[in-house]
C-alpha cells in the first residue's frame, strides 16, 4: 500500500456506531486526536506517496461510498488512511446510536471527527462538553436547569453550525439564561435552518434575533410564545410594530423563506414580527394550532391583511391539523395571489369544501404547481360527487405537476368521457403525481395484479360482481390510453377499485 504498518496498541481506539460493526477494535497506530491532527497533511513529509491510495483526495472519494465497518477497518491500515476513513465513520451521530454502550466512551477520542450531532431528547449532561468544536449540524437533547451550561458551552464552541434545533424546558425565572443562548445562536452566521421548541420569549427578541442571522432560511417554531405575565397578554392591534425602517430592511437582505409555527402561543403576533424582516418569505405552515382556530374575524382579516402587505412573495401554504372554515380559509388565500403549493391535511372542513374554495381561487390558476388534501387520521367517506370538482381542478390549472388527493374516489368513465370530445381530463402537460383512485363498474374492470386492495380500508369490499363473470377491461384500456397522453405522469401514483 506504499505505507510502513505502525506498532499495534492495546485498547479501544475506533467504533462504527449505529451500524453492524460496533465493536471497538484496536488500530495498528493509536494517534492523540486534536484539531491538528486533523487539518494535518495526511501523509508524513519524510513518506513519498508511493500509489494513488496514499493521496487524501483519492481516500476522501473512496470513504464515501463505503460502509461503516468497511470504514471501520480501513482506519485499521495506517496512519495515512486514518484520518478520512474515520472522519466519515464519525462525520454524523444519529439519535438512536446513544443506546450503543460504545459510543459514550469512545466520543472524547473522537468528538473533533463529528460534524452532525443528534442527540435524543433525554441525554445526561455529562455526555456533552466543549470537545465538539467543528459540528455543522446540532440537534440539542432538552434543555433543562441541569444542562444549561453544557449546551450553551457546546453552542459557544461551533460557531459555524449550520443547521440547529434547541428543545427548551425552562420557566420564566430562566428568562436571561435564555437570552443568553439566543445571543450565542445570533452570533451563528452561516446558520441556515433552525429550529426552537418551548422558547418563551419577549416581543420584539425573536425579530432582533433575525436581524442578526441574514442567511437563515427556515424557521421553525413549536410551542413558542410571548413571555406575558399572567393575565396580562396584549390585544395584538395594541402591539406596536418595531421601528426599523424598510430601508434597514433591505440593507439586511434576509434570506428567510420558510417559517413553520407549530402549536404556538401568540401565533399571528409571531408571524408578523418574523414577516416584517422577511420580504422573501414564500411558505408558512400552520401545524396543529389548537389555541389559534384560523376561522374568519376581525383577528383574522388584520392578520392576512399585514402579512400580505409584508411579504408579497407567498407562494406555498401548509394546513396540517387546523381549525378552519371556508371564509377563514378565503380570507388566508388571498394573502397568497401567486399559489404554487397547496396542502390541507387533517383540517376541520371537508374535503369537497376545501377543493371547492381552492378551484374558485382563480388568481392562482396560473401558478399553482402542488395540492395535497387528505386526512392522516382517518379515512374520507369515499362518494363520487367529487368528480366534478376534481375535473375542474385538472382542467382549470395547467400548472399542476403533483396531485395528492388519495383519499378522492372518482368514476373511471368520467375520467375518460370528454376524450370523445376532444377535451382531456387532465390539462397539464407537466403532470408527475396523480395521487387519486379511479373506480370502475366491479372489480373485474381492471386486472387482478393493479386492483388496489387498499380501497377495502376506504369504502369496504368489493360484492358486485360474479365470481363467474368474465373480465371485461376495455374502461381500464381506455384509462390508460388516457394516463399514456401525459408524459410525465408516474402511472403507478393512480390506484384502481
Amino acid at each position: 500500500m506504499g505505507a510502513t504498518p505502525l506498532r499495534l496498541e492495546k485498547g479501544p481506539v475506533c467504533v462504527c456506531v449505529g451500524g453492524e460493526f460496533s465493536l471497538l477494535s484496536p488500530l495498528f497506530h493509536s494517534p492523540t486526536i486534536t484539531d491538528s491532527t486533523v487539518h494535518s497533511p495526511l501523509i508524513p513529509k519524510d513518506n513519498m506517496t508511493k500509489t494513488i491510495f496514499d493521496l487524501p483526495e483519492i481516500l476522501l472519494s473512496i470513504a464515501i461510498h463505503l460502509a461503516p465497518a468497511d470504514l471501520a477497518q480501513a482506519c485499521r491500515v495506517s496512519r495515512g488512511w486514518f484520518v478520512p476513513f474515520a472522519s466519515k465513520l464519525w462525520y454524523s451521530i444519529q439519535q438512536d446510536q446513544w443506546t450503543d454502550g460504545n459510543l459514550l466512551p469512545a466520543l472524547p477520542r473522537y468528538a473533533v471527527f463529528v460534524r452532525e450531532l443528534r442527540c435524543p431528547l433525554y441525554l445526561p449532561s455529562n455526555s456533552l462538553g466543549h470537545r465538539f468544536n467543528q459540528l455543522t449540524l446540532f440537534s440539542a437533547p432538552k434543555i433543562d436547569p441541569d444542562n444549561l451550561d453544557v449546551i450553551e458551552q457546546v453552542l459557544k464552541h461551533n460557531p459555524d453550525i449550520r443547521d440547529l434545533f434547541l428543545p427548551f424546558a425552562l420557566s420564566r425565572e430562566y428568562a436571561d439564561r435564555i437570552k443568553d443562548i439566543t445571543q450565542t445562536v445570533a452570533g451563528m452566521t452561516k446558520l441556515k435552518r433552525l429550529k426552537l421548541r418551548g422558547l418563551l420569549t419577549a416581543p420584539g427578541d425573536l425579530g432582533s434575533l433575525l436581524d442578526q442571522l441574514p442567511e437563515l432560511e427556515s424557521l421553525t417554531l413549536e410551542d413558542c410564545g410571548y413571555a406575558h405575565p399572567p393575565g396580562m397578554e396584549p390585544d395584538p392591534a395594541d402591539i406596536p410594530e418595531d421601528p426599523v425602517t424598510q430601508l434597514e430592511h433591505s440593507q439586511q437582505a434576509q434570506q428567510l423563506r420558510s417559517l413553520q409555527m407549530d402549536g404556538n402561543l401568540d401565533c399571528f403576533e409571531i408571524i408578523l414580527e418574523i414577516a416584517r424582516r422577511s420580504p422573501l418569505l414564500e411558505q408558512l405552515w400552520f401545524v396543529f394550532m389548537t389555541t389559534y382556530e384560523l376561522v374568519m374575524s376581525p383577528k383574522m382579516a388584520w392578520f392576512t391583511q399585514k402579512l400580505g402587505s409584508h411579504c408579497q412573495h407567498l407562494n406555498q401554504l401548509v394546513i396540517h391539523g387546523c381549525e378552519i372554515n371556508g371564509e377563514g380559509l378565503e380570507c388566508l388565500l388571498s394573502a397568497f395571489p401567486r399559489l404554487r403549493k397547496f396542502h390541507a391535511i387533517d383540517v376541520s372542513m371537508r374535503h369537497y369544501d376545501v377543493l371547492d374554495f381552492l378551484v374558485q381561487h382563480k388568481s392562482c390558476c396560473d401558478s399553482l404547481e402542488e395540492v395535497s388534501v387528505g386526512r392522516v387520521t382517518q379515512y374520507l367517506e369515499g362518494s363520487l360527487g367529487m368528480t366534478g370538482t376534481v375535473r375542474e381542478l385538472l382542467q382549470g390549472f395547467p400548472r399542476l405537476r403533483k396531485v395528492h388527493l388519495r383519499q378522492c374516489r372518482i368514476a373511471a368513465s368520467e375520467f375518460v368521457l370528454y376524450r370523445t370530445r376532444d377535451k382531456y381530463f387532465v390539462a397539464s402537460k407537466d403532470l408527475e403525481v396523480l395521487a387519486i383512485t379511479l373506480s370502475g363498474p366491479g372489480k373485474s374492470w381492471v386486472p387482478a395484479e393493479v386492483h388496489s386492495e387498499d380501497g377495502h380500508a376506504y369504502w369496504g369490499s368489493r360484492t358486485d360482481d360474479d365470481e363467474d363473470e368474465k373480465p371485461d377491461y376495455s374502461l381500464y384500456n381506455e384509462v390508460m390510453e388516457e394516463i399514456r397522453l401525459q408524459p410525465k405522469l408516474d402511472p403507478s401514483t393512480i390506484q384502481f377499485y
